[in-house]
């Protein structure tokens, strides 16, 4: 349970804060696991490990010896799965021949044929009890809200933690912001790809997270640095990151809020872009200014 807990947090984590990575890595398969974003995964070979989609179906006909997780996506077994089954916005689909050792959890719809066999718990949700589709987004974007003050708390501590450093980077935040954003993209493009071929480790996917949210609040203090510029309104770097935190988790509930009207494709895009940007921006300050360790007189 503690592994599917870390997987789920992970997966959450990507969504929320990090979008743009699930464009940057389509399909990853491991000896031992299958991640794919975007795409749909059909497990016909035996695999030792975990198969997680993120806005894709996953169809096992192969035994599976981890879990089975999709976000946004059905989940069809036709064979033995030794781990958990878990849907997340999709169906659940245990054919006569499905066997689950652990426990099987459907925010969705659960559907389950005879002779299928389920050792743990069964745990669905319908969908349609939640209420319209309007209801589910509001749902989202809540859960998204409150994700987003939990993050901005913890954001707070690494501020008054790394609170020098921290006020070194805002010093200069607005300088050589072409060559950060370069450099930057090139860095959070490495150390993604290189986690989603570490995730089998439980580890290098939280120092992952760690560094996403360290980048975070250094980009978070350059968007609140300009803006409170703009307004002549006196500066510190915990107000510049509380507003420029406020500012892009603003923008990200936005673009999520309007999927329903203008659709996902470009929602997805501009949410993608505008968190490469973001990131691509922390990383770039962070290298350039080797964490606050270089301190300019320039403001």
């Amino acid at each position: 349970m503690k592994k599917l807990i870390i997987i789920l947090t992970v997966i959450l984590t990507i969504l929320v804060q990090c979008p743009v990575y699930a464009l940057e890595i389509n399909s990853y398969s491991g000896s031992n696991e299958r991640v794919s974003i975007m795409d749909d995964i059909t497990v016909d070979t035996e695999t030792p490990g975990q198969v997680v989609a993120i806005f894709g179906d996953i169809d096992v006909k192969a035994d599976v010896s981890g879990e089975v997780v999709a976000i946004f996506g059905d989940i069809t077994v036709d064979s033995h799965v030794a781990g958990q089954v878990v849907s997340i916005f999709g169906k659940v689909k245990l054919t006569g021949n499905a066997e689950i050792g652990g426990q099987v959890v459907s925010i969705g719809s659960l559907e389950k044929a005879p002779g299928a066999k389920v050792y743990g718990q069964e745990v669905g949700i319908n969908i349609g009890d939640l209420g319209s589709g309007a209801d589910i987004m509001l749902i989202m974007i809540a859960a998204m809200v409150v994700f987003a003050l939990l993050t901005m708390l913890v954001g707070l501590i690494v501020v008054a933690i790394f609170k020098e450093r921290l006020q070194n980077i805002s010093v200069d935040a607005e300088l050589n912001l072409g060559k950060r954003i370069g450099i930057g993209f090139l860095a959070f493009l490495g150390v993604s790809l290189l986690s989603a071929i570490l995730s089998i480790i439980v580890l290098p996917l939280l120092i992952y997270m760690l560094v996403l949210l360290l980048v975070c609040v250094t980009s978070s203090i350059y968007f609140g640095k300009i803006m409170l510029k703009a307004f002549n309104v006196k500066r510190g770097v915990f107000l510049e990151f509380v507003v420029g935190f406020t500012f892009s988790a603003l923008i990200n509930i936005v673009l999520l809020a309007l999927i329903p009207q203008a659709g996902p494709l470009l929602c997805l895009t501009l949410f993608a872009v505008f968190n490469a940007l973001v990131y691509s921006l922390g990383f770039g300050m962070l290298i350039d200014t080797k964490f606050g360790t270089i301190k300019n007189t320039i403001v």
